[in-house]
C-alpha cells in the first residue's frame, strides 16, 4: 500500500476529472512515482502531493485547455450544471469559502485576497511583514502570497468568470437583455457598469 508523508483531502472539484496512478519502482533503490491522468484526454501529470504545496493548480490549468473536457463541460452546462472553475462572484461571496479545507497555496491566496477585497485594501497589503510572518508561522508548508500572486489569482478568477458567462451565453437559445449604467466620480473618473443577465 502506497502512503503519502502528507496528503490533501482533495476538496477541489478538479479531482473528479482525474484518476490517480502509481508507476512502480524499477529497483529496490528507487521509489514508486505517483501521477494523475486526465479522464478525458488521458494526459499524465505530476501528482499535486509530490511537494509541500499540495496544490491542484496544474490540474486546473490543464482542464482549461483540454478540448474533450471543455466539450463535456459545455454539455453539462446545456443540462443546467455549472462549470467547475470558481467564478469571481463565488470568490467575493463570504459564505462560499470552505473554512474546513486543508490549507494549500491556492487556498492561502484566496484567503488573503478575500481579506483585501472585503477591507478594500491595496494589493501591497499582502507584502505586509507582520502578515507574512503570521502566515508562515500558521502554515509553514504553504508559501504566503505576495501582491503579485494575489493580483494574478484575482485575474485568474475573473477569467474563470468570463469563461463561465461565455458558456452560459453559448448555451442560451433566447434573447439576452443587458443593463448598463454609466457615471462619473467627483474626481472626473468615468465608469461603465454592466449587470449580467439572469439565466
Amino acid at each position: 500500500m502506497f502512503r503519502w508523508a502528507f496528503e490533501t483531502k482533495k476538496l477541489s472539484k478538479v479531482w473528479s476529472e482525474f484518476a490517480e496512478v502509481l508507476q512502480p519502482s524499477t529497483s529496490s533503490k528507487s521509489k514508486a512515482t505517483p501521477y494523475v491522468f486526465c479522464n478525458h484526454c488521458r494526459i499524465v501529470l505530476s501528482h499535486p502531493n509530490r511537494n509541500a504545496e499540495k496544490s491542484p493548480s496544474g490540474m486546473t490549468k490543464h482542464l482549461k485547455g483540454c478540448t474533450p473536457y471543455q466539450k463535456s463541460a459545455r454539455s453539462r452546462n446545456d443540462e443546467g450544471t455549472s462549470s467547475d472553475g470558481q467564478t469571481l462572484l463565488e470568490l467575493l461571496n463570504p459564505d462560499s469559502f470552505n473554512k474546513n479545507q486543508v490549507m494549500s497555496r491556492d487556498c492561502l491566496k484566496e484567503a488573503v485576497l478575500r481579506i483585501i477585497v472585503s477591507g478594500n485594501l491595496p494589493f501591497s497589503f499582502a507584502d505586509n511583514a507582520e502578515l507574512q510572518s503570521l502566515l508562515k508561522d500558521a502554515y509553514p508548508d504553504s508559501q504566503p502570497p505576495n501582491r503579485k500572486s494575489a493580483r494574478d489569482y484575482l485575474q485568474s478568477r475573473a477569467e474563470a468568470t468570463r469563461e463561465d458567462l461565455k458558456a452560459k451565453l453559448a448555451a442560451n437559445d433566447s434573447k439576452v437583455s443587458l443593463v448598463l449604467d454609466a457615471w462619473t466620480t467627483r474626481s472626473s473618473l468615468s465608469f461603465l457598469g454592466t449587470t449580467p443577465p439572469s439565466m
